[in-house]
């Protein structure tokens, strides 16, 4: 996952889709909010900071208090991002060895006698730069 900070908010982007956002505080060990995309993964989600601050309860908002945000892809991908260091560093994060887990909802899940479950795919790539063009599977129960 890709993120910055851009005019009053982040802008948070996955190849695989962003499918959830859940808002923290310091102090808490459960979300206080959060921000779901379940039937259409989001690849590029841009959230303000007053969209986020409507999303946390009134009786859980402290001035000055640290927030987080920890953001889950389609793909199995997570990042926790400190709301605060972003804003204060101003700066983009890229991952250096990233891997995204993409779970397909069709291969691997055949209902033949015997099959298993063998549905995911693992990309690592330490850009991100190029998709998935030719995909071969090879069983030796084929041959």
């Amino acid at each position: 996952m890709v993120y910055w900070p851009c005019e009053n908010g982040i802008i948070v982007t996955a190849p695989s889709g962003i499918i959830l956002i859940l808002i923290r505080v310091s102090g808490k060990t459960f979300p206080v909010g959060w921000f779901e995309y379940p039937d259409h993964p989001e690849y590029e989600v841009f959230l303000f900071e007053s969209d986020i601050i409507n999303r946390i309860p009134e009786d859980q908002r402290i001035p000055g208090q640290e927030l987080f945000l920890e953001a889950i892809s389609a793909g199995g991908g997570r990042a926790r991002l400190s709301w605060q260091k972003i804003m204060k560093e101003g700066r983009t994060h890229i991952p250096q060895h990233s891997t995204e887990v993409f779970e397909s909802r069709i291969v691997g899940k055949g209902q033949t006698t015997g099959s298993q479950n063998v549905g995911y795919f693992i990309f690592n790539s330490p850009l991100l730069t190029s998709g998935l063009v030719n995909l071969r599977i090879i069983s030796p129960r084929l041959y």
